[in-house]
Parts: C-alpha cells; sequence; structure tokens
C-alpha cells in the first residue's frame, strides 16, 4: 500500500513539474510576442531549470533566447546563441531555423568602424 502512495506521489511530482515548464514555455512566447524580453528571459530560465528538460526543449529555449537578443537589436550576441545552438544541437529543429536567422543577422552587423576597430587592435 505505501509504495502505491509513493508511486502515485512520484507520478503526481513529475506530471506537476511537466505541465509548469510547459506553462513557462508558453510564458515565455506571450512575452516575446509582447516584446518583453526581461519577462521572457524570467520564464525561460524557469524552464530550464526543471530536471526534465530534453535536448530539443534546451534547443528551443536557446533560440528563444536569441530571437530575445535580436528584438533588443543586440545583434553580436544573438548571432552568438545562434551559432552555439547549431554546434550544441546540429540535428534539431531550431538548428535549421538559426541558420537561416545567421543570414539575416550578418546582413543587420552594424560595420565596424576603423576607430573601433583599433581599439580591438590595442
Amino acid at each position: 500500500m505505501n509504495k502505491w502512495f509513493l508511486a502515485l506521489g512520484i507520478l503526481t511530482y513529475l506530471s506537476g513539474c511537466s505541465i509548469a515548464q510547459k506553462g513557462a514555455m508558453i510564458g515565455a512566447y506571450n512575452a516575446i510576442e509582447e516584446n518583453n524580453c526581461m519577462l521572457a528571459y524570467k520564464k525561460l530560465r524557469s524552464a530550464e531549470n526543471h530536471s526534465d528538460t530534453t535536448p530539443e526543449l534546451r534547443a528551443e529555449i536557446t533560440y528563444l533566447r536569441a530571437i530575445c537578443l535580436e528584438k533588443e537589436q543586440r545583434y553580436q550576441e544573438a548571432l552568438g546563441q545562434h551559432l552555439y545552438l547549431i554546434k550544441a544541437y546540429p540535428e534539431s529543429e531550431y538548428s535549421y531555423r538559426s541558420k537561416s536567422k545567421i543570414l539575416i543577422l550578418n546582413k543587420k552587423k552594424k560595420p565596424v568602424t576603423k576607430k573601433q576597430e583599433q581599439v580591438t587592435l590595442i
């Protein structure tokens, strides 16, 4: 009898975590739609902190972070997230999406001026 309660408790806990994780992802998508990247980052962190995060979900979280960085016009950081995603999760659907985003970001990158180039050389 005690084993049944233990099994039921574990199942309840695991299903609760899964529901909370899905809720965090939905919240992140909604926040991104509303251009509220700070809230989106918080929701993505919450979804990522669950123990049952799959590689595909981690790829999705990375992709959504990159999208927020783009919305904030932090193109270099977004590019870094996309490149990381492609390397870490090459077979993911989000890896393929990131490849096309990189082409777009390369067009948006601000050109480096001579002065900025000299600063980076020092």
